[in-house]
């Protein structure tokens, strides 16, 4: 039961969708996450607007708008849109639930597509409003932000995906942000020309599949203030807002601790099957585990350990592992996985070493990145206690 619990745990896990402002060609998003910033428990409901405009050639209607939970209100134009033409959803956040982090989704109908699209509405809500420095406690010179890892979320090879976040400015004089020295695949730009003292504004990121990144990858930027880079001081307000998630492995990356000079965004792509016929999947490849979760035991501090996991491939086509990650580097994953034809077998050892863990019960959680439309990414789960 406390295995159940913990695996229960990794995948209710907080996880942001990479916001997509372009939809199966024929909608466009003006944004696709709204952050309300720091919110109080007195402030009372607080609204927003998303727009979208119908870039087809036809004309379609929002059907629903469907929010994850009752304390997210809902309004949205019921006309028919024609092309070239905008509706907006009018989101209300109630603030009912107390102080704490959200993330909430809504989730929109067209009349001309099957597949639905997920919109976000996020902030946090405290008992009383904090001074800038505090609300924002990363700071790179007079530039805060809530964090330097930015998690970006999923993207389909083939993809380009924005994301917005909130930063500000914790000094007495305006500033101008711009971003240098960027990772291949990312572009990121500040909204304002200069943030005003004691101001906020948004920065937007845009992400592009690169058909050589599979799985997790960080996308760096180096911001630069008014002309100067600076290292960073501080570190980032972390909560773990589901019961034994603490147990979760999940490291933070080394190379944005207090002191670097960069921000990263953590994003993950998989395989894009929009063009596959109904043929090829049919013949496609499936992977199937004999498990998907297992047990290290006790083992003592400093000890290793192989975990293996065996993978059958059940479909007609050979299936290929693109990538196997996890967010420890306390696994270490295989160099390289064969493809696997028809109907054989391979099995995936990983390296455990638990030198330096601290004392207690641990859960790693291994994706498995395939060509498969029927499990593109495959979780698995390795569980055990260190003394």
């Amino acid at each position: 039961m406390k295995r159940f619990s913990l695996i229960f745990a990794a995948l209710m896990l907080p996880f942001f969708v990479l916001a997509q402002t372009d939809y199966a060609g024929v909608a466009r998003f003006d944004k696709t996450v709204h952050d309300f910033g720091d919110l109080t428990v007195d402030q009372g409901p607080v609204s927003c607007t998303f727009t979208l405009t119908n870039i087809s050639g036809q004309p379609f209607t929002v059907n629903s708008v469907v929010p994850g939970c009752g304390c997210t209100g809902v309004k949205w134009s019921r006309n028919s849109i024609e092309p070239g033409s905008v509706a907006q959803i009018r989101v209300t956040y109630k603030n009912e639930d107390g102080a704490y982090p959200f993330d909430k989704t809504l989730t929109v109908y067209l009349s001309c597509v099957k597949k639905p699209f997920v919109l976000h509405i996020r902030g946090v809500v405290r008992k009383a409003k904090l001074p800038l420095a505090q609300s924002f406690p990363v700071h790179f010179g007079p530039l805060a932000m809530r964090g330097a890892e930015i998690d970006g979320g999923n993207l389909l090879q083939g993809e380009r995906k924005s994301g917005e976040l909130t930063v500000a400015n914790i000094s007495d004089k305006p500033l101008t942000l711009e971003f240098s020295e960027l990772s291949r695949g990312l572009a990121i730009r500040c909204k304002d020309k200069t943030i005003p003292a004691g101001g906020t504004s948004s920065v937007v990121f845009t992400v592009t599949a690169m058909p050589d990144l599979w799985g997790s990858n960080w996308y760096y930027a180096t911001p630069v203030i008014n002309g100067e880079s600076f290292a960073s001081v501080g570190k980032e307000q972390k909560q773990t807002p589901v019961l034994g998630a603490d147990a979760v492995v999940v490291e933070s990356n080394p190379a944005l601790a207090e002191g670097s000079r960069r921000i990263g965004i953590l994003a993950v792509t998989a395989a894009n099957f929009s063009t596959l016929t109904k043929s090829d999947k049919v013949a496609a490849p499936i992977p199937d585990f004999t498990r998907t979760s297992l047990s290290y035991g006790n083992l003592k501090a400093g000890r290793k350990f192989t975990l293996r996991f065996e993978c059958v491939n059940r479909g007609e086509k050979a299936l290929t592992i693109y990538k196997m990650d996890c967010r420890s580097s306390r696994l270490r994953m295989p160099s390289s996985v064969p493809q696997i034809e028809k109907g054989k077998k391979v099995t995936l050892a990983l390296e455990l070493d638990t030198a330096g863990m601290s004392p207690g019960e641990h859960l790693f959680v291994i994706n498995v990145y395939t060509n498969s439309p029927i499990n593109p990414v495959v979780s698995l789960y390795a569980t055990g206690i260190v003394e």
